[in-house]
């Protein structure tokens, strides 16, 4: 029998510190590898949950929208990998 846990919004926003601490740190060390994914992932992150963009975010968007010549794929790559082709 299990017992119903009744989380504080202290608890819960301290967990979520945790996964938004993790996420942005993989995040921005993929970003900073050179996965240009890992850009528009944060960006969802941040979309889907509702929190606020980390510094390093903000600034490598902004920084891209000032960078992009022709195609926001320059910025967040293909988004099919190059060689694929697109279901019909």
């Amino acid at each position: 029998m299990s017992e119903d846990k009744d989380y504080s919004d202290h608890t819960r926003m301290g967990v979520f510190k945790l996964i938004y601490d993790a996420a942005f740190s993989d995040y921005k060390a993929a970003y900073e590898d050179g996965e240009k994914a890992a850009l528009i992932h944060a960006i969802w992150f941040c979309c889907r949950h509702g929190c606020k963009m980390p510094p390093w975010l903000r600034i490598a968007f902004l920084r891209a929208d000032y960078d992009v010549k022709k195609s926001w794929d320059e910025v967040f790559g293909s988004p099919i990998p190059k060689g694929a082709h697109p279901h019909r």
